[in-house]
């Protein structure tokens, strides 16, 4: 069994960039996770602008296993593999309808930053 030729791997690396570039992925999309800092502009609104969010209502621990508390999260329709968490206020109030199961709905309110990461201070929620 031989290892195969540099120039064998350069073409294989180089591919990939082909790819990458296609898609408009960069290295850094890859390096970072959407979870650690989510894409601000869900359907390119600026912060602290009233929005309506369409999505999926869900337990951040519950449901999607990626926090060590509960708590209330919007995933948005459009495919990614992000969420945004409520307002600490907001929280507290809507959790006990999706904690169990996850519920489509519609969320009206602005995004903010808070410690770090962007969270949707709630206005109101109108489940599906």
């Amino acid at each position: 069994m031989s290892l195969p030729s540099r120039s064998a791997n350069a073409r294989v690396l180089l591919g990939m960039m082909a790819v990458m570039l296609v898609l408009g992925v960069s290295g850094r999309d890859f390096a970072t996770t959407a979870l650690a800092r989510p894409d601000p502009s869900p359907s390119t609104q600026t912060l602290e602008q009233q929005t309506v969010f369409p999505g999926i209502i869900t337990c951040s621990k519950c449901d999607l296993k990626r926090t060590v508390k509960c708590g209330t999260v919007l995933q948005p329709r459009d495919g990614r593999n992000v969420y945004y968490p409520f307002d600490d206020v907001s929280n507290k109030k809507y959790h006990r309808f999706i904690c169990v199961q996850a519920v489509k709905g519609v969320v009206i309110g602005k995004l903010a930053e808070k410690d770090g990461r962007v969270i949707i201070v709630v206005e109101r929620v109108q489940f599906d």
